[in-house]
């Protein structure tokens, strides 16, 4: 970890991306939301949902990032629970997973920022960083104030409760 000279400055090492980079990932949102609405079945979502988590981890374990259509699919399934505390049961402590998320977090389009930005709170707070997790709750929540998971962390965090008193949770699927 790196000091910053101010919150300010952490902040805006998670902020959302602009420019072209915005367009760009809005393209490819619209093209994975296409791509959903043709998924038939729940079992497929999860399946690929699962399958995308994955993959997303061994390109940042290796150093590479997401393309933009790869970041806009994942945050696309995401938002359905199960992928989403599939990712979560998959934290480690590896340097990757803060980057995986800060990545997606600043990528993801503003209405979708929710769940990678918690995946990002939770990350942030299984590596000891409370200033980021804080952070990352603080655009969960500017996305969808309602957005659970954001709260029960926030919970977890003002309470001081470490991340070992969780460990376990959620329970990691297949």
């Amino acid at each position: 970890m790196v000091a910053l000279p101010s919150r300010t400055d952490l902040a805006a090492q998670i902020a959302a991306v602009d420019g072209d980079a915005r367009q760009r990932m809005s393209d490819a949102t619209t093209r994975a939301l296409y791509e959903m609405a043709a998924l038939e079945r729940d079992a497929d979502l999860t399946e690929r949902g699962y399958a995308t988590v994955r993959n997303a981890h061994q390109c940042y374990e290796d150093g590479r990032a997401l393309s933009d259509d790869e970041a806009a699919w994942l945050t696309i399934l995401l938002q359905h629970r199960e992928v989403r505390d599939y990712a979560g049961a998959r934290t480690s402590d590896h340097p990757s997973r803060l980057t995986l998320w800060t990545d997606i977090t600043r990528r993801a389009e503003p209405r979708l920022v929710a769940a990678p930005a918690s995946q990002l709170a939770y990350t942030a707070w299984q590596h000891g960083n409370g200033a980021l997790a804080l952070l990352a709750l603080d655009r969960a929540l500017d996305a969808d104030p309602t957005y659970t998971l954001a709260h029960l962390i926030g919970k977890a965090l003002q309470a001081s409760i470490p991340p070992s008193a969780i460990s376990g949770w959620p329970a990691e699927r297949s």
